[in-house]
Formats: C-alpha cells, sequence, structure tokens
C-alpha cells in the first residue's frame, strides 16, 4: 500500500486527526522523518488531542451562548464592580470544588450575561451531562 492509498484509507476511516498528522509527515523530506513506532504515537496522540477538540466544540454548539467571548476581553473596572483578582479567581473554578453558588448582578447594560459566556470558554469536562470546569 502505498502513502497516498494509506493517507486516503485514514481518512475514510474518520481518523482526520491521524491523517492531518500523517500527511504533514509526508510532507518533509524523508531524512527527517520519524521512525515507525514514533510516527505511531504521534499520529494516536494527534488523533486523541483531534477527538477532544471535536467533543469541545461540540458541547459549545450544543450550549447555544449568546455571546461569542474569551476571558481576556473582559474589562474589569470600579465601575462595574470587577477587579482584576476577582475576575482571576472566578476563571480558576475554586468555587466549584467548594460548592458555591455566584450570584451576579448590577445595573442593565453592564455586562451581567457576558460574563458566564466568558467562563464557558475555559477547559470543561463533561461527566454524565454536567459541565465540570478544570
Amino acid at each position: 500500500m502505498n502513502r497516498e492509498q494509506t493517507l486516503e484509507q485514514l481518512k475514510k476511516l474518520k481518523l482526520e486527526g491521524m491523517a492531518a498528522r500523517y500527511a504533514s509527515e509526508l510532507s518533509i523530506p524523508i531524512h527527517q522523518q520519524q521512525d515507525g513506532h514514533v510516527l505511531l504515537a504521534l499520529m494516536a496522540q494527534a488523533e486523541a488531542e483531534h477527538r477532544d477538540y471535536k467533543k469541545n466544540e461540540r458541547y459549545f454548539r450544543a450550549s447555544k451562548l449568546r455571546y461569542d467571548a474569551i476571558p481576556e476581553s473582559v474589562e474589569c473596572s470600579a465601575e462595574r464592580g470587577l477587579t482584576k483578582e476577582q475576575f482571576v479567581g472566578l476563571l480558576d473554578g475554586s468555587y466549584i470544588r467548594q460548592h458555591r453558588n455566584i450570584m451576579i448582578h448590577g445595573a442593565t447594560g453592564c455586562g451581567k450575561v457576558t460574563l458566564p459566556a466568558h467562563w464557558a470558554e475555559m477547559p470543561v469536562c463533561w461527566v454524565s451531562g454536567l459541565c465540570i470546569l478544570i
């Protein structure tokens, strides 16, 4: 079986992560390519990462967040009543491990709805349909 057939077979088996890693390996000169067992380990790792990425992407789509937000874009100021230290403390997820709730309150238009969207960008672990932030 030649290289192109192997690449097509990986795609046919829906091993997109492995196929992408194998294709990148084929694009470099032969004397720089990895040994067989190292290449197999790298391809397996690439497939696992690809599946994790796809799973998280599927969960984010299913969450139907109203805003596409990232934690770095949060404006922490005195007028919003949110300091950078408070926000970083919320991002680490310690309140979940301590079984504590968060109540967000403030004036109209201060960003109460967007804060949970920022938290949703944190790494997540889904267990039994429950979202656990890590």
